[in-house]
């Protein structure tokens, strides 16, 4: 039986999980058994990275080290050479210390790994790695064992088109979005996470890991731009038509969210101990300083 299971919620923070586990009138709770599982269990908020960034913060819970240590400071790294500077983005090369995957799978536990940023290209483990951030046309080589990948393409539906990271769609999620755009932003992220979802009942069913860890990451995605349709500070209150359509939107991700965790605590069964936590919180976003435009104004910088 598999032993611990850790589902990762990437954004996710209690101001917008306590809503979504309360009874709301005309609604209901939207997340029933997350309100259950809070309230059999502990719940604390947990201090972030000094930079509260997901690339950073999701390796320091994969290491239990701070970037200082582990090295992975932000999505990009930057390099000089000849005069230029040069932007790479990070991998898991740019980690200096052992993982919790590598650890487990140093004391012969076995291992499934779903979705974490910075594990491509993977580094060998006994079990399961399937990298988050990864195009799709690059999933396959950075898929270990090798043999995974063709386990994953006999799954249901299975769309590495859907699943993977997109580059492009990735940067609408601080762009000002069309109000249709912002509704296919919803809906987009709606089945991908279920594709991780299933890959993590089919592998937690079938190989029952001693360790289970898998990352939702709509969470944020979503929080990026629809922030105002699940803030309960912000929520409309006479809302359009347009608006309902979002806020049910977001309300249906949620709720697939809840089954989700449901289903993958009930099949690790009655004796797994259960951890989930995020890589930071969210909020609103009233002011937005440029410190180097603000420099070059007042002349210190050139």
């Amino acid at each position: 039986m598999t032993k611990t299971l850790f589902i990762g919620l990437d954004g996710a923070t209690f101001t917008v999980l306590d809503e979504m586990t309360r009874d709301l009138p005309g609604v209901g709770i939207t997340m029933p058994f997350l309100k259950s599982f809070l309230e059999k269990g502990c719940r604390a908020k947990l201090r972030s990275t000094p930079n509260p960034l997901t690339p950073p913060a999701w390796v320091a819970i994969m290491t239990g080290r701070m970037p200082g240590s582990h090295g992975v400071y932000d999505f990009i790294r930057a390099e000089e050479k000849d005069g230029d500077v040069y932007f790479t983005l990070s991998d898991s090369r740019d980690i200096l210390t052992e993982t919790i995957w590598s650890m487990a799978s140093r004391q012969d536990r076995t291992v499934v790994a779903l979705n974490f940023p910075i594990t491509a290209p993977p580094r060998p483990i006994a079990g399961s790695l399937v990298p988050g951030f990864v195009p799709w046309k690059h999933l396959r080589r950075n898929t270990t064992p090798p043999e995974l990948y063709d386990r994953l393409k006999a799954i249901p539906d299975f769309n590495p088109k859907e699943l993977a990271w997109d580059f492009d769609r990735e940067k609408q999620s601080l762009e000002i979005m069309t109000e249709e755009d912002m509704e296919n932003w919803v809906r987009y992220h709606i089945p991908r996470d279920e594709q991780w979802f299933r890959i993590a009942e089919t592998l937690l069913r079938e190989d029952s890991p001693d360790l289970m860890a898998v990352l939702f990451d709509g969470v944020d995605k979503l929080q990026h731009q629809v922030w105002k349709f699940v803030d309960p500070a912000l929520v409309p209150t006479n809302p359009n038509a347009w608006e309902q359509r979002v806020r049910e939107l977001c309300l249906e991700y949620f709720r697939k969210l809840d089954t989700y965790i449901e289903r993958l605590v009930e099949l690790a069964g009655p004796n797994a101990q259960v951890f989930m936590a995020s890589d930071h919180g969210f909020t609103a976003t009233t002011e937005v300083v440029r410190i180097n435009a603000i420099l070059h104004e007042k002349g210190y910088l050139a």
